[in-house]
């Protein structure tokens, strides 16, 4: 520039070009008054910035607020379900007193309890806290259950030993002549049923418990009761009730599973036992027995669709079974040669028949099982005691029989299904046999 530009005015300095960047030069100072408005432009552009993002902010928040209202609108249920989803998560980050609250998850409840949410707003947020518990309202359609904690904690009662009512009926000599007694399992609580002159005998129990049936006269153990009758009493000796007969005898009474049947074995006709059933509902008597066959002592099976008994329609004496109206008879035990068979009785789940054996005329009496195979019999004796009449317990699990010891007297014993833990529930100097278990009331 020249030397003498210091003298040019204003305006002519701004009109002087460098030669070499053909720019306008600015002088080296610049009056404070031409800088001024370039910082109000800035400022006004930084102004216009943050009041775009607040709109922006705002029209986000607006959006959101109208989605949460739609969803809502929709679907009541899912900021609940929101709610209950997040709350194990974000409940770790709250106070001690606001951890403690019972919110049920949907993950580990049965019912979910619907927070009640603020109105949509810039400010909302997912729950809100008010004195350190969240404020819960039930959906209209949803209960939870009150917790219940029992003052007293009820002690449940030992299952009876034999199942059922944890009972045996059973006859004895114990008052002079035969009579039914009841007594427990364990030995205890005995009671005497009957009061006949002529003695009672061959009692059963009604599948409800309360009654039993029976025979009288019974004035000794036999296999055949001419001249005796079926009663039924109620289970506290009240109520006896003869039950319909006719001239030569009817015993080896047994109710069916249902309890409208009576099987039983007659000497009406002629004098042979035939096995027969009466319907208690009209006292109607069916012979199931052919005419000329020796059948007796009966033992329906748990579903009352067939009822095992003792023939000797071929040789020996053997078990047979058939179906209850007396069609389909088929022998189950095999052995001959002198051997007598006695009392068959259905196991509680109906595949195995438990029965009382002699090998011979007078020999000491046994008790074997055999599975319900007619096609490949076979049988094992329970024990090696003097033992019979075995019947299975209600649930299967025990048998009841009359047993003796060498030199003593005849009493009731149970023992496990397998043979093992003979137990006495009898200690009498007499005769106590015909043990039944008894159903529960």
């Amino acid at each position: 520039m020249p030397a003498d530009s210091a003298l040019l005015s204003p305006e002519a300095q701004l009109r002087l070009v460098s030669p070499a960047e053909k720019a306008p030069l600015l002088p080296i100072s610049t009056p404070f008054e031409e800088q001024a408005p370039r910082k109000e432009k800035a400022r006004s552009r930084k102004r216009k910035k943050r009041t775009g993002c607040w709109v922006y902010w705002l029209l986000f928040v607006a959006l959101l607020a109208a989605g949460s209202l739609l969803i809502y609108y929709f679907d009541p249920g899912m900021p609940a379900r929101a709610y209950g989803l997040y709350w194990p998560t974000l409940s770790a980050y709250l106070p001690v007193g606001a951890q403690a609250v019972g919110v049920v998850s949907p993950l580990e409840g049965t019912s979910t309890p619907t927070p009640t949410l603020p109105p949509p707003s810039a400010t909302a947020t997912l729950f809100t806290i008010a004195d350190n518990s969240p404020t819960v309202t039930l959906a209209p359609s949803e209960t939870l259950a009150p917790t219940i904690t029992p003052s007293d904690t009820p002690t449940p009662w030992p299952t009876p030993t034999g199942g059922g009512a944890g009972q045996i009926a059973f006859a004895s000599k114990a008052s002079g002549n035969f009579q039914i007694y009841v007594i427990s399992s364990d030995g205890t609580g005995r009671r005497q049923i009957t009061n006949l002159p002529e003695g009672a005998c061959q009692p059963d129990w009604s599948p409800d418990g309360m009654r039993l049936v029976f025979i009288s006269p019974c004035e000794t153990i036999n296999d055949y009761y001419p001249g005796s009758a079926m009663y039924i009493i109620n289970e506290d000796g009240k109520g006896l009730l003869p039950l319909p007969t006719l001239a030569g005898g009817d015993y080896d009474p047994k109710w069916s599973p249902d309890g409208k049947k009576i099987a039983f074995t007659s000497l009406r006709n002629s004098g042979r036992p035939h096995l027969h059933v009466l319907n208690l509902e009209d006292n109607s008597v069916t012979a199931i027995s052919e005419k000329f066959l020796t059948d007796f002592q009966p033992s329906w099976s748990p579903d009352g669709q067939q009822i095992a008994f003792i023939s000797t329609r071929k040789q020996g004496q053997q078990v047979w079974v058939m179906d209850a109206d007396g069609k389909n008879p088929q022998q189950l035990t095999r052995k001959n040669n002198g051997i007598l068979n006695y009392r068959p009785s259905f196991s509680p789940d109906g595949k195995s028949i438990i029965f009382t054996q002699y090998v011979s005329e007078g020999s000491v009496p046994r008790v074997l099982v055999a599975p319900l195979n007619f096609e490949d019999y076979s049988e094992y004796r329970v024990t090696d005691l003097p033992m019979r009449d075995a019947v299975y317990s209600i649930d299967g699990f025990w048998i009841a029989f009359e047993g003796w010891l060498v030199g003593g007297s005849h009493n009731i014993y149970i023992m496990s299904a397998t043979g093992a833990g003979l137990t006495p529930v009898t200690d009498d100097d007499t005769l106590d046999f015909d043990p039944v278990w008894r159903p529960a009331p």
